[in-house]
């Protein structure tokens, strides 16, 4: 009859153990699924501060002040200290991290808006009408191309691609209008050619026709032909 209960008794160890493991097993999946959540979080944190160190670099202001270490800090020190962390304290610590990462994104979103706004309003657009039609073109279709891109900056944070393309092409745009040197009254003539309709003869008074032949460069764009 000992012998039975020793042997019984010694079953229910080996059940009790058997279940504590496949608990602890069940433990350590949830962690790991947890883990990787943290992981994901981090990741998009990264993405969204190099983000923001890149407008930094182009002097656009910070808006908010945001905590980046205390979440992280304290599931750290709770590791050193006490062993493995609960599942719920890791969720805790993603719930946090993705919360900088959407305020750091808004953030974003605002500061870009502001900076490719002021920028593209520097560019003289009005010297365009000076460059030769192939130039004309090209330039227009890259200052087109800035344009898309500022009214698409309300609507979402950009990419650090994004951001350089568009720094890209700004400074094409810029360098390819900076080298023009014509005076203000002859754009002021030039910006009434540009019309997608054109200017009829009549219209166009022997001040401004003087005005265009008094810049070679000018003058050797227009040829007058009858429309028929």
């Amino acid at each position: 009859m000992s012998d039975l209960l020793t042997r019984a008794n010694s079953l229910e160890r080996l059940a009790k153990a058997a279940r504590d493991k496949e608990g602890d097993q069940a433990e350590i999946e949830k962690l790991k699924l947890a883990l990787d959540g943290l992981s994901t979080a981090l990741t998009v944190l990264e993405e969204e501060l190099k983000t923001r160190r890149v407008l930094d670099s182009l002097d656009a202001p910070r808006l908010i002040q945001i905590d980046l270490q205390t979440a992280h800090s304290e599931l750290r020190d709770f590791v050193a200290t006490r062993g493995r962390p609960t599942t719920q304290r890791i969720q805790s610590a993603s719930r946090r991290t993705n919360e900088q990462s959407a305020r750091l994104r808004e953030e974003s979103k605002s500061r870009w808006e502001a900076w490719s706004r002021t920028a593209l309003d520097a560019v003289p657009r009005h010297k365009v009408s000076a460059l030769a039609p192939d130039d004309r073109s090209r330039v227009g279709a890259v200052i087109g191309e800035l344009d898309e891109a500022v009214r698409k900056a309300g609507r979402a944070a950009p990419s650090v691609d994004q951001i350089k393309i568009f720094r890209l092409h700004l400074q094409r745009a810029l360098t390819d209008l900076g080298q023009i040197e014509v005076e203000e009254r002859v754009l002021r003539v030039l910006e009434r050619f540009t019309s997608t309709g054109g200017v009829p003869l009549l219209d166009i008074t022997d001040d401004e026709l003087d005005i265009l032949r008094s810049n070679p460069s000018i003058a050797d764009q227009f040829v007058v032909r009858r429309q028929v």
